[in-house]
């Protein structure tokens, strides 16, 4: 059960549960509040910043309160590489947020979780060996992937549909990346 550092209390299992439960709610709706506040107005770059900005609010607070040794210990090569993927998130949110002005809610969602699929086909490049299963849906992913930008061309306003597709793909390969 996790304890609260300050006061070594621990928080009740149904706080964590709920806690959770909050968050898969949010990043769930994520998608469709972002096309809301496009629609209302507001460019993608600026609900990307804001979208990681106000994480950063929150987060870097409890940083500092629970890791600030860790974090003065760190060497020259770990700055830099969270620095790179501090830059590959705000690319992920950047190109996903921007998919949505072009493409559907659905499309958009179902490319930008193929992140799984970089990964892996990072692997194979690194020479990891994968299991078959991995390569099983290493291949259903590409085959969706296909089929929904298909899909996307078949319409009227296919050239808008598919740079949302590749907007999308890019926030899936830039989240993998980080």
């Amino acid at each position: 059960m996790p304890t609260n550092p300050s006061t070594g209390a621990s928080a009740p299992r149904s706080t964590a549960y709920l806690v959770l439960l909050g968050g898969v709610l949010v990043v769930a709706s994520a998608s469709i509040m972002i096309r809301g506040a496009q629609q209302l107005g507001m460019p993608s770059g600026t609900i990307a910043a804001l979208r990681l900005g106000f994480a950063a609010l929150v987060l870097v607070p409890l940083a500092l309160l629970r890791a600030r040794a860790e974090l003065a210990g760190l060497s020259r090569r770990e700055l830099l590489l969270g620095v790179g993927a501090g830059a590959c998130l705000a690319v992920h949110f950047f190109a996903w947020i921007s998919s949505l002005e072009y493409t559907s809610v659905a499309s958009s969602v179902a490319l930008v979780t193929s992140s799984p699929l970089w990964l892996a086909l990072a692997a194979w490049l690194m020479r990891e060996r994968l299991a078959r299963l991995t390569w099983l849906g290493v291949l259903c992913t590409m085959a969706g992937s296909i089929i929904i930008g298909y899909s996307d061309g078949s319409g009227g306003n296919a050239r808008n549909a598919l740079l949302g597709d590749a907007l999308a793909l890019l926030g899936a390969i830039a989240v993998a990346a980080y």
